[in-house]
Formats: structure tokens, C-alpha cells, sequence
């Protein structure tokens, strides 16, 4: 949540007189209007979590994610001497970026700030000082360019200041093309820049929450459905999903984005997801009928039929052994592939044939669909 100066302490106690509410209750909704009266975003509260590596910030269209995480960085560039990676999806916006010695990269008033002249070559960025040496500033790289990074020299096992490394716009947009793998791709990366480091380190990532967020997500096994703040002590993550503001909804008001698409999810940060092909909450399982398994650990489903459901209900894999497995890929170790199998899988899901035993699962699978249908 944002910070709560004492000049809103007593909002809170009036919500709760108001709405007869729990203080907790209050204190929250107390929170989020002193968000939603803020100009800009600040990362203060969120990195006060210390015993996390991963911080995401979802939504909040227009509150300045970017810009306050890109002032923090630059901070401890000017302050401690630490250098910071900014990435992007594609190597195309990461040059982009890098155009014209950085010149979209930071904005004016950073440059004012933080005594910025930035200098580039290749993909790092220098800063200018006064006496005319130059300083590593930053790091800038698409993930996408993971596969031409391989053997590079990029980790030193001497630096003991931390890391701070930013994927921006994390999200594939709508209808755009899948050309790779991206959570391998992104995790292969923050390998080769971290390695073994489990100090100081913080790894942020920023987007406007979408239809495609699932793709990061799945990597934490959590998908957010309610606007706040989500402590993943296990993932050693900290989500803040957040609601646009009522400033950025009255200035998109009656706007050309609004007129045309007034409720696509890029605009209003929710996804309303598809529920009904959840498993009902008392249902219960009887018998695990077959494995479907796309290639890796953590992409093997289990297919469980119940007494009181036609559908086969989809869960993880919890180490299930049936003779039953349709391999999703050829050449996967002890499977037989066979095509026939494989379409009937997909159709079935195009079909909603599939029930899941949660939202998380069922995003997951079509995450593995999407892939197989790539590859072929």
C-alpha cells in the first residue's frame, strides 16, 4: 500500500464510522484514496520488504511505475555507485532506447536531478562526468537476445554492492507474436547476470496488467484477482497490483481509446477472468485417468475424473504413476509420441472440455497450449 501520512490518519476512522467497518478494513480503503489522490507513484513502502528478491508492480496505468523506480536506480547509481540492468522484452525496443546516446531513455527533469550526459556504446550506457571521465550508468538488453548471450562474461563474482535490474513492460501485448519463450528467456538472463547472489538484490517488474501478464505470473504460481498488496513469502516476491487513478480515468474520459475499446483490460488494468471452468469447490476427485506432459518439470498436468463430473478436471502434477501419458512434444524421454493424442488434447481445450482445480492451473495450461500450438 502507499505510505500513510499522519495528516490522513484520521480518514480511516471516519470510513470505519461511515461504513461500519473492521479498523483493517478502513485503514485500507483509507490507503487506496490516498493513493488514488497522489500524483505520482512511489516505491518507498514496496522496497521495504528486505527479505524479498522480486517486486511487481501491476496496473496503475499512468502513475508513474517507470519513473519512480528509474529515480530510485538512478539514486543508487549516484549515492552507492551501482550500476543497474534495464530490460525489455524485444532487443528492438531495447536499441530504441539506446538511440541517440540514450536520449528517451531517462527523462529531462532525471537528467537535471542525477547530472546526467549519457554516452553509449553498444549496450551500456556511461555517464559524463564534469572533469570528463565516463562512469557505468546502466545496462540496457532485450531478453529476446538471451540466445546470443550465451558465454559472454557478464557476472562478477567480486561485485558485493547488489543489483538492481528493472524488466519494463513485462507483458506481451494482445495479438502479438509469440518468438519466444519468455519466462526461459527471462529467467536464463537474470541467471547470467546474478548467478548465486542472494544479497542485495532487487529485481523489479513493471506492467500494465493485460490478457498476456500470465506469461511472468506463471512463474511465481500466483495470479492476482483483487486490487493490493501480496506478501509471496515462498517466491520471496511482493506484488502490488493497483487500480487506475480517478485522475488518469477523468482524463481518458470520452478520449479515442475510449470511444473504440473502452473496456480492454490495457486501459483499465482488470481481467475479468473466465471462471466457470473451475472445478466447484465441493467437488471431489476420485481417480487420476491420465498424464499430459509438455516437456518440462514444471509444465506436466495430471487429468482426474470425479464421480459426480463428466469433464476431467485438470491439476499439477503431484508425481501421479499411471500407464496413461500423452506426450505433448516428440523425443521427451520414456514418452511415445503420437500426433493423434496430441490434437485431441488441444481440441479438447478448445472445445472447454477441460475443467481445472484453479484459476492458476488453468491459466498455466493455455500457456503450454499457446506454446505447442507455436512449435507447430
Amino acid at each position: 500500500m502507499a505510505d500513510l501520512p499522519k495528516v490522513y490518519k484520521k480518514d480511516w476512522r471516519d470510513i470505519q464510522k461511515q461504513k461500519q467497518c473492521s479498523g483493517r478494513q478502513a485503514r485500507k480503503e483509507a490507503a487506496w484514496d490516498y493513493f488514488d489522490r497522489r500524483w505520482f507513484y512511489t516505491v518507498r513502502s514496496l522496497f521495504g520488504y528486505n527479505d524479498v528478491f522480486f517486486y511487481l508492480l501491476l496496473g496503475g496505468r499512468d502513475s508513474g511505475k517507470s519513473y519512480a523506480v528509474m529515480d530510485r536506480f538512478l539514486r543508487d547509481w549516484r549515492r552507492h555507485g551501482i550500476p543497474f540492468y534495464w530490460l525489455r522484452l524485444t532487443d528492438r525496443i531495447a536499441q530504441s532506447m539506446l538511440q541517440n546516446n540514450a536520449a528517451k531513455m531517462f527523462d529531462n527533469d532525471l537528467r537535471r536531478k542525477y547530472e546526467l550526459d549519457p554516452v553509449v556504446k553498444g549496450c551500456e550506457v556511461f555517464n559524463r562526468e564534469k572533469d570528463g571521465s565516463l562512469v557505468k550508468l546502466a545496462e540496457v538488453m532485450g531478453i529476446s537476445n538471451f540466445y546470443n548471450m550465451k558465454g559472454t562474461a557478464t557476472f562478477d563474482c567480486e561485485w558485493k554492492k547488489g543489483y538492481n535490474i528493472c524488466l519494463d513492460e513485462c507483458q506481451r501485448e494482445v495479438g502479438e507474436a509469440v518468438r519466444f519463450d519468455l519466462s526461459y528467456a527471462l529467467v536464463n538472463t537474470l541467471e547470467n547476470y546474478v548467478r548465486d547472489t542472494k544479497e542485495k538484490l532487487r529485481i523489479v517488474f513493471i506492467c500494465n496488467y493485460t490478457e498476456t501478464v500470465s506469461d511472468v505470473m506463471n512463474l511465481f504460481n500466483f495470479i492476482p484477482e483483487k486490487f493490493g498488496r501480496y506478501h509471496l513469502a515462498a517466491k520471496k516476491a511482493v506484488v502490488e497490483y493497483m487500480p487506475i487513478t480517478s485522475g488518469y480515468a477523468s482524463r481518458r474520459n470520452e478520449t479515442v481509446a475510449d470511444i473504440l475499446m473502452a473496456n480492454a483490460s490495457t486501459f483499465t488494468n482488470q481481467k475479468v477472468f473466465d471462471k466457470s471452468l473451475l472445478k466447484p469447490k465441493n467437488l471431489r476427485l476420485w481417480k487420476p485417468v491420465l498424464i499430459i506432459d509438455f516437456g518440462a518439470p514444471d509444465e506436466i498436468y495430471t487429468a482426474w475424473s470425479s464421480k459426480n463430473c463428466d469433464a476431467y478436471i485438470i491439476k499439477m502434477w503431484n508425481h501421479e504413476k499411471i500407464p496413461n501419458v500423452v506426450a505433448m512434444k516428440p523425443n521427451l524421454d520414456g514418452r511415445t509420441y503420437s500426433r493423434e493424442r496430441v490434437k485431441n488434447v488441444v481440441d479438447l481445450f478448445d472445445k472447454r472440455a477441460w475443467k481445472f482445480e484453479n484459476l492458476i492451473t488453468q491459466q498455466r495450461f493455455g500457456v503450454s497450449i499457446a506454446k505447442i500450438r507455436k512449435s507447430k
